[in-house]
């Protein structure tokens, strides 16, 4: 069976105090890439994305944690209005209108689709083009400790044990360095794909 996966990450100007991705927020990045089992990649999407009012709504501490300067990322972002338009037509394209449903696919994946489905596509439309599935490495990895299969992973940043992309990139020798923008983070959970799918494949089918 092929699988059109769509790796997808994003960077907002807030979050919740529990951690929750608000709506509240702007959305200041999207990076996507459309890849299959092999992680062939069909086609990006790569955007800067600003308010259609010019009002950014941001919180200092996730602008410190993603490093984003405002004043530069302005001037080459582009419009919700136009950002909106141009994820429509990406998903359309390369799900043959809907005739292949791509799999989201990223640690947490789910929240970024919820945010994206809040501010830039309705969940109907994304619907139409991507799967109801998704594919988290997160719980996957947690799996693999619990059956003793994979070592605890420490965060480098806080030496704590972790299933995050900060631990899961460190482990399988991805370049962490610089992380917390879109298409960075995206580059680095290829890696641990890459990774993961070449362990499962490896190992022994499941009985018929």
């Amino acid at each position: 069976m092929n699988h059109r996966f769509i790796v997808l990450d994003a960077e907002y100007g807030g979050v919740r105090s529990k951690g929750a991705f608000s709506s509240e927020f702007s959305i200041l990045e999207l990076y996507m890439e459309v890849v299959d089992e092999n992680l062939v990649v069909y086609d990006t999407l790569d955007l800067k994305i600003k308010p259609d009012n010019g009002q950014y709504v941001v919180s200092p501490e996730a602008l410190e944690v993603t490093r984003i300067d405002l004043s530069r990322h302005d001037k080459i972002a582009v419009k919700e209005s136009k950002a909106k338009t141009l994820l429509y037509d990406f998903l359309k394209k390369n799900s043959n209108d809907g005739k292949i449903k791509m799999v989201p696919s990223g640690i947490g994946v789910q929240g970024d689709v919820r945010f994206i489905c809040d501010n830039l596509i309705s969940l109907p439309s994304w619907e139409k083009f991507c799967s109801h599935q998704s594919l988290d490495l997160s719980p996957v990895a947690f799996m693999f400790k619990v059956v003793g299969k994979m070592p605890q992973t420490p965060k480098p940043s806080t030496g704590t044990w972790s299933n995050s992309l900060e631990a899961l990139g460190s482990y399988v020798k991805a370049d962490i360095r610089n992380m917390h923008s879109a298409k960075k983070d995206v580059e680095v959970y290829k890696e641990v794909m890459e990774f993961f799918f070449r362990y499962a494949k490896s190992c022994p089918k499941f009985p018929a």
